[in-house]
């Protein structure tokens, strides 16, 4: 029950993250707290250096903020998982709870003893969920992966508690661009 009600609240945020429009957090997490982010955490305009949705961001730019918030919170590890034809880097943020970002190993582990039949069932209170969201697939989707810059922000500087619980309760991995060089054929004709 708990998981399912986790799982409409966060398509719940990312429906309301696909949203076009200004830059402030006020607008985009309206019913948020300016309190209850980590000012630690910069925003995708504090880092970007322009408003989500007044530019067109490049995969270099997205690789580079999602780089950063690995570098400045222990909720988030990115790794690349394979180059594009053109060269670009694919990658794929894990945004999880501190403890369980220490446990990533152990947790994979878990969930594949899921698919023996000889070992056994493992504790499901304590195993997180796993939520995979991957945007980007097509190069011309302007706001997809301007979505995933601001879903990843919310949930690694977010200090709410039912935010807090979300992240102990799963492991949400974030692919920002499906489609590396789509994205960038079409940023560079847009821009």
């Amino acid at each position: 029950m708990l998981k399912s009600s986790f799982s409409a609240a966060l398509l719940s945020l990312g429906l309301t993250l696909a949203q076009p429009a200004a830059a402030q957090n006020s607008y985009f997490f309206p019913a948020a707290q300016a309190s209850t982010f980590d000012s630690k955490i910069p925003t995708p305009e504090q880092f970007l250096g322009y408003a989500i949705g007044t530019h067109y961001t490049r995969t270099d730019q997205i690789v580079a903020y999602l780089r950063e918030l690995d570098r400045v919170s222990d909720r988030v590890s990115l790794r690349t998982i394979g180059t594009t034809f053109e060269e670009r880097p694919q990658v794929v943020a894990t945004i999880t709870a501190p403890q369980n970002q220490q446990n990533l190993a152990g947790l994979q582990q878990a969930r594949r003893a899921l698919v023996d039949p000889a070992q056994p069932a493992p504790d499901y209170r304590k195993l997180p969920v796993v939520v995979s969201l991957n945007f980007g697939v097509h190069g011309n989707e302007s706001s997809s992966s301007e979505a995933a810059l601001l879903l990843a922000y919310y949930l690694t500087a977010s200090t709410s508690p039912e935010t807090q619980q979300w992240l102990e309760q799963s492991v949400i991995t974030i692919d920002p661009l499906e489609n590396p060089d789509g994205r960038d054929r079409a940023s560079h004709w847009f821009d």
